[in-house]
């Protein structure tokens, strides 16, 4: 394979595998569209380099990535269905995944602050899944993490991975990762660690808000003087659309020179971002929940907060979740102004009016009693017959302001786990999966725990990363499920290809 034109496979068969068409290629290998003929299914099919495999370094790398990935529960690392040699060449199965490399989105533009720090948050599990088993990805780059069209992100590529231990070149000498995103250690001698990871991750973040890698260079000397002197870019200051300068603290920490001054944990980094977010709008059904009632315009004196556009996030768009446009506050120097007074205070006014209404009604009433002859009884019940209808009215008049949100419909291939009644967000439904005997399914049981679990976490349909254990398979630990939030239906998924609606 190693002299052979990209893609030359394609059309042939090896072993039990039908290769459809060439997907990716890299150091090590190519990747295929292939067709399992055993058990009938597409998979993604990696194929070592003939002239690679025979070098005994190479092939331990190569045994070494599917054994990690085996390793790996956490639902963001692409699952490994097979691995092992045919003819001569080793060779690794994995799931084939619907949907676009980071890479290719962000080529398009700079993503929304909420969407970009979700992303991150996801591939932030998949990492410190793999550090607390002592393994560094050390590739950690757009191109190396896929997104379907529901927004779960898978990291790719576990080929570059290496225990603490491990030479830190390849047995060609030559150095593994790509410059762009690697930390200032790595070109200073230093191996690949977790904090390199760190590193490489507060690239990612910096590159899906602003649309370009925190770095341009034209050589790889060039590039290794930025990583190793420039101070860290700053998100707020280069992104075409305005973000909270709290990111910039983000980055500059994630991308810190010396590796003990960075976040401890990827998810440590992935929670500051999104703690730099909450100061500022967001989309509802992310992190917001949907307010009971319209916002009041700003003072007159105020200029409204300007509404920004996103290109690859249009509300309402099929085939995936909406990130609605969020509204940021005006320009100010950082930290921003008070927030306004708490929502509750606004109410007291209309409790105000209905006191005053109930008063008013009151006197009158007293006043009908005093005047009608006998002082007879019935004006007072008349009287408070009128009150109550009228704070009723009231009332009802201030409640037809709440929006109601429209129950979404049993999702398809499903079992209902709890009916739940007519309001959105009580019912929940587990995925049947194929229907095969053997084949995965979710069990209800296991979708109670995760309902549980969001739940004691998050209002629906807020986004987030949850964990249970499944009543059913206590041996496997807590398993971790990525719950996307739409209008009217919660999705989560992870596991053994386990889904939960909440709807």
């Amino acid at each position: 394979m190693g002299g052979d034109a990209a893609g030359a496979r394609a059309g042939s068969t090896f072993g039990r595998y039908r290769l459809v068409r060439l997907l990716g290629r890299g150091g090590m290998g190519e990747v295929y569209l292939a067709h399992d003929t055993t058990k009938d299914r597409d998979v993604a099919l990696k194929l070592l380099h003939a002239s690679a495999a025979q070098d005994p370094g190479f092939r331990e790398r190569f045994t070494h990535e599917s054994q990690t990935a085996a390793r790996l529960s956490d639902p963001h690392v692409i699952p490994i269905h097979d691995y092992g040699e045919i003819d001569g060449t080793l060779y690794l199965d994995m799931r084939l995944v619907d949907g676009s490399n980071l890479a290719e989105i962000v080529a398009a533009g700079p993503l929304p602050a909420d969407r970009a720090v979700d992303l991150v948050t996801q591939v932030a599990s998949a990492l410190d899944s793999a550090h607390l088993q002592g393994l560094v990805h050390r590739d950690v780059k757009p191109a190396n993490i896929q997104v379907t069209p529901s927004g779960f992100a898978y990291l790719l590529d576990f080929g570059l991975v290496v225990t603490g231990d491990a030479d830190r070149l390849t047995s060609a000498g030559l150095f593994v990762g790509s410059q762009a995103y690697a930390a200032p250690e790595r070109f200073d001698g230093g191996g690949a660690t977790p904090a390199g990871d760190v590193y490489s991750l507060a690239c990612v973040l910096y590159e899906l808000l602003v649309g370009r890698p925190p770095f341009a260079a034209s050589s790889i000397s060039e590039m290794m003087r930025h990583h190793l002197l420039s101070p860290a870019p700053r998100p707020s200051v280069d992104a075409p659309r305005q973000l909270p300068a709290a990111l910039d603290a983000v980055v500059a920490k994630g991308m810190a020179k010396r590796p003990e001054d960075r976040y401890a944990t990827c998810g440590s980094l992935a929670r500051a971002a999104a703690s730099a977010l909450q100061g500022t709008a967001q989309s509802w059904g992310t992190t917001t929940t949907v307010p009971s009632a319209p916002r009041p315009a700003p003072p007159s004196s105020v200029p409204p907060p300007p509404q920004v556009s996103y290109p690859h996030s249009a509300p309402g768009s099929s085939g995936g979740p909406r990130y609605v446009t969020p509204s940021y506050a005006p320009p100010a120097s950082y930290p921003p102004a008070p927030a306004a007074p708490p929502q509750r205070k606004r109410s007291v006014v209309p409790a105000l009016v209905i006191a005053a209404v109930v008063l008013v009604v009151a006197l009158v009433a007293a006043v009908a009693v005093l005047l009608t002859p006998g002082g007879r009884s019935s004006s007072p019940t008349t009287a408070a017959a009128s009150t109550t209808s009228s704070v009723e009215t009231t009332t009802s008049a201030a409640s037809s302001t709440t929006p109601t949100v429209t129950k979404a419909v049993q999702p398809a291939n499903t079992t209902i786990c709890t009916p739940g009644t007519g309001e959105a967000f009580t019912s929940v439904a587990a995925d049947k999966g194929s229907g095969v005997a053997g084949e995965p399914y979710t069990s209800c049981e296991f979708a109670g725990a995760i309902v549980a679990a969001y739940r004691a976490r998050f209002t629906a349909p807020q986004s987030g990363t949850v964990a249970a254990v499944s009543p059913r398979a206590p041996d496997l630990g807590a398993i971790s499920m990525s719950c996307t939030g739409e209008s009217n239906i919660v999705t989560c998924r992870g596991g053994n290809n386990a889904i939960v609606y909440i709807y």
